[in-house]
């Protein structure tokens, strides 16, 4: 389950991340995401809350209620708790807009966006996961942004063209409703903190939940995040190899 956070014209860091798990855990991860959240957040018009950790946030800035941000800090760290619960591992991948920007003309008109280099470092760092066994596969789901969905479904199309082996353990992309699919609210919380780290945002709401997955998986989490020149010029050499 995967989401971005950043976009190329508004933020300096560009983040693709989320989480990997058994596929018969994650009816019960949605159910207990859905029990938490219903404690501080009721229905509206008969609709399950959902989580988008930006809205959250401005929130949590805005509020001079003690009590109210006590509540939303403590909510974000439960369902942090509910992720370590049921996911196996984490991912996050991620390319500032200055290295986006460094990459050769031809890189740029490939990619396009910062948002899709992160995406393919993401979908290779799935394929090599140590988490899957010899006999799993990973089923690819992403939030059906209408900004990126199509774009990524092509650039996975891509890389299966040019990287069949790679995308073995990768059979299948799909996109849902992340207002309907808990485990995509998830990925959009991961997403948002560690962009947030990345960009040396002042604390809030990012810093309890970040710590708390990030100590969970320690081994497990992955962070292929791409940051520095030398790392850029290595992500050359590999577009013109393609």
């Amino acid at each position: 389950m995967f989401d971005e956070s950043g976009k190329f014209k508004d933020c300096e860091q560009v983040v693709f991340a989320g989480f990997i798990g058994e596929q018969d855990k994650w009816n019960g991860f949605s159910h207990d995401w859905n029990v938490r959240l219903l404690r501080d957040m009721p229905r509206v018009g008969g609709q399950l809350p959902f989580l988008h950790m930006v809205e959250l946030n401005r929130r949590h800035k805005k509020s001079s209620d003690p009590v109210e941000k006590l509540m939303l800090e403590t909510l974000v760290v439960d369902l942090a708790q509910v992720i370590c619960k049921y996911a196996t591992e984490g991912f996050a991948n991620s390319i500032t807009v200055a290295d986006f920007n460094a990459l050769d003309p031809i890189a740029r008109a490939r990619y396009k966006d910062p948002f899709y280099y992160a995406f393919e470092a993401g979908v290779k760092s799935i394929s090599t996961s140590a988490a899957l066994g010899e006999k799993n596969n990973v089923m690819l789901i992403c939030d059906d942004s209408e900004e990126y969905s199509v774009d990524c479904l092509r650039a996975y199309r891509r890389m299966k063209q040019k990287q069949p082996d790679l995308l073995l353990r990768v059979p299948c992309i799909t996109f849902g409703d992340d207002k309907q699919y808990p485990p995509l609210q998830a990925a959009d919380m991961y997403a948002y903190c560690v962009r947030s780290k990345l960009a040396g945002a002042a604390d809030g709401l990012w810093n309890g939940p970040l710590k708390i997955i990030h100590e969970c998986f320690s081994e497990h989490v992955r962070t292929d995040i791409l940051l520095h020149k030398d790392e850029v010029e290595r992500g050359k050499a590999e577009i013109t190899s393609l």
